[in-house]
């Protein structure tokens, strides 16, 4: 990690070159290249940064979309300073952006243009309690385990080393009992040495208390490596799923899938401490072999046989137990599955009178499960076992061999030998389990292999950020999920201009949200081009682009918690005036006002505070309070009322934004500029409204929905 007290300012400076901005700007690009390079994140910065419109947390956001990175807004809890929060964005009194960077005594803060200044009880009133914390990303492409441990070591360098050499430290007076042990009945008790067995006794208190400090040390550092691996790794995984292309999901099942996120966490706590563990064990192993080499070399070189021997059955049996281990992880995330399931639809299945037979399908795979364990679990013991029975014979064969030896052999060099022998023996044994308990991650890795091996959506990519106008366009597309299925879409070609309204109209499942899944980037079509503002999506920044659009989907929901939340979310950008904005387009207004708590008024989406209209209200607010330049509904009405419709279409139609509306209901689109039927694959013009009614495609489309 970064020296933080020997960070230069002048060394950040270079990478702000040919950056045209304010003095203002170029002091908080200055900040974020701090706390970034801090944080061990590749900072880049936009082309042009002098645009004084734009808020600091605007530009935060820029750098964050370009660097690949996230971040959130924190608030310092009390005594910030004497804990390390990693480092942080924030501000002072005067309104200054500042770094805040731990170091091994507390946190320094760093101004452009000053020097770095300790922070302390006396002086910490001077930085507002509201900061950025930045969140390093794994690589957008595909990874595997050493770069998550490389991640690791990253974020815990220092913890790392420390460990390193406490253990180091540790394996070598480890060799104080065995050494000092010998000495006092080979040499000092025989010899009736007091003085000697008294040196001897104060080195092995000392040596108590030092082993006992340094153990003390590891166990902290290995907790801190623990803490912000698990803290770094957890956010870094759902950062990289959450870039993920939509059609990945679409491979599993949620609860497999989430099964699938959360098994990477095992694998970072297995690795990492069977990793340390072992590293320990392989220390005091190779130290006491050494010692046992220089006492016996013959016995050395058997007892090496017998233990790759003892090593090879046990790793035989650590291989027969993958078999088993794989199919318990496969049927935990089925039984995973199978549970949400069952959650989500515990109504349905108690209305239907079908509880029995839910638990016994539950019960099938529950037991199929525990049996795969079990079998498991018995290779486990027979293998605890064996090592065991090897620990007994190795021992005995010491005594044979010592026996046998030459008779000048004394009590203090058969303690030395004993001694040497039960220190190897007892880190082989904590070094071959650490290596049998990693190889039994396998399975667990295979089954996290999707989310490692899966790109990220804009990865190997120069995306272009387009400041959307408003129109989009599908050029003869051409498109199915798979070979074996018919055309979705088969020259399928239609336009919208800026600010026009559109309304696509079709039978429930033709394909009509397959449109928007191409519009939105989800989908790639085999054949043709997406157009927004006559650029090729494929060279658009998805996301940037998606920032732009108001999308409400059929499955979009209300979030548990206010109004307000539901609107605005946690973007820090936007305020409860921007929330009262877009509620006023959305007509969704003056039902707030009514409320008893006005926009603090908590709900949910299946709760009755709300009814149907009014939550598919609050729901155009939440897509309208970003400014969007395009607003996309995918049948945004089903199951409404014909007065809750009547509020949700003066709505959609007092806008003057573009607007693309896909439903099955055509009394929706009586305002729309243009309507379009999709039928078998294609988009027929209809014109306006009052041509649908009267166009023959008008009443094929009513003879299809009514079918």
């Amino acid at each position: 990690m970064t020296d933080h007290n020997r960070l230069d300012i002048s060394e950040i400076l270079v990478l702000l070159e040919n950056k045209e901005a304010e003095t203002a700007q170029h002091d908080f690009l200055t900040v974020c290249a701090i706390v970034a390079n801090s944080a061990n994140i590749k900072l880049k910065f936009p082309a042009q940064t002098g645009d004084e419109s734009k808020t600091r947390f605007d530009l935060l956001s820029e750098i964050a979309n370009l660097s690949q990175f996230r971040f959130r807004e924190i608030q310092l809890p009390e005594e910030w300073w004497k804990y390390d929060n990693g480092p942080l964005l924030a501000f002072t009194v005067e309104g200054n952006a500042c770094a805040l960077i731990p170091t091994g005594k507390g946190y320094q803060l760093h101004i452009p243009g000053q020097e770095a200044l300790a922070i302390e009880e006396k002086n910490a009133a001077m930085v507002l309690n509201q900061a950025f914390y930045f969140y390093k990303p794994l690589a957008g492409g595909k990874i595997g385990v050493k770069d998550v441990l490389q991640y690791i070591y990253q974020q815990s360098g220092s913890d790392l080393k420390r460990l390193l050499l406490v253990q180091i430290v540790l394996a070598a007076l480890a060799l104080i009992i065995p050494l000092g042990t010998g000495y006092l009945f080979s040499v000092a008790i025989p010899f009736a040495d007091t003085s000697a067995v008294t040196q001897v006794i104060i080195a092995f208190i000392i040596n108590a208390f030092i082993t006992a400090s340094l153990q003390l040390v590891e166990i902290i550092s290995l907790f801190r490596i623990k803490l912000k691996a698990n803290a770094n790794i957890q956010a870094a995984i759902w950062d990289r799923v959450l870039r993920f292309p939509a059609n990945f999901f679409s491979r599993f099942q949620i609860g497999d899938l989430s099964n699938r996120i959360s098994s990477i966490d095992i694998i970072q706590q297995e690795l990492t401490l069977s990793l340390l563990v072992s590293l320990s064990n392989t220390l005091v192993f190779v130290f006491s072999l050494i010692l046992l080499c220089y006492l016996l070399p013959v016995f050395s070189l058997l007892l090496i046989l017998f233990l790759v021997i003892a090593s090879s059955v046990s790793f035989f049996i650590t291989l027969k137990q993958l078999r088993f281990l794989r199919g318990y992880f496969h049927v935990s995330g089925e039984n995973q599955s199978l549970l949400l399931q069952i959650f989500t639809s515990i109504n349905k299945i108690r209305g239907a009178h079908r509880e029995e037979l839910i638990l016994n399908l539950w019960l099938r795979k529950f037991i199929e499960k525990m049996t795969l364990f079990f079998k498991s679990s018995k290779l486990t013991v027979i293998d605890k076992i064996i090592n065991l029975a090897f620990s007994l014979f190795s021992t005995f064969f010491l005594y044979l061999f010592v026996v046998n030896m030459d008779s000048s052999l004394n009590l203090g060099l058969f303690i030395l030998y004993n001694a040497a022998f039960s220190q190897l023996f007892l880190a082989f044994i904590g070094l071959w389990n650490s290596i049998n308990q990693m190889v039994r991650i396998i399975p667990v890795f295979e089954r996290t292999k999707p989310v490692f091996q899966t790109e990220t959506e804009n990865y190997r990519k120069e995306n272009c950020k387009l400041n959307l106008k408003g129109s989009l366009e599908l050029r003869d597309i051409q498109f199915k999920y798979s070979k074996n299925e018919g055309a979705i879409c088969d020259d399928l070609s239609f336009k919208m201009e800026q600010g026009e309204y559109v309304g696509i109209l079709g039978k429930s499942g033709v394909g009509k949200s397959t449109l928007l899944r191409l519009l939105l980037g989800f989908e790639k079509p085999q054949k043709g081009q997406v157009l927004f503002d006559d650029m090729e999506l494929c060279r658009l920044n998805l996301q940037h682009l998606r920032s732009q659009l108001g999308v409400i989907l059929q499955t979009s929901a209300l979030m548990p918690g206010s109004i307000l939340s539901n609107i605005i979310g946690i973007n820090s950008s936007l305020t409860e005036e921007d929330a009262w904005r877009a509620a006023q387009l959305a007509n969704i207004a003056s039902d707030i006002e009514k409320m008893p708590m006005g926009m603090r008024t908590v709900i949910t989406d299946r709760s009755g505070a709300v009814s149907l209209g009014q939550r598919q209200r609050i729901l155009i607010a939440r897509a309208l309070a970003k400014k969007p330049r395009v607003l996309i509904l995918d049948e945004a009405m089903s199951g409404m009322d014909d007065e809750t419709l009547s509020l949700l279409k003066h709505c959609v139609e007092s806008l003057s934004i573009s607007r693309l509306v896909i439903t099955h209901r055509p009394e929706f689109l009586s305002g729309a500029d243009t309507i379009y039927i999709f039928e078998k694959g294609q988009l027929y013009n209809a014109g306006r409204f009052e041509e649908l009614c009267s166009s023959q495609a008008f009443n094929k489309f009513r003879v299809l929905k009514a079918s």
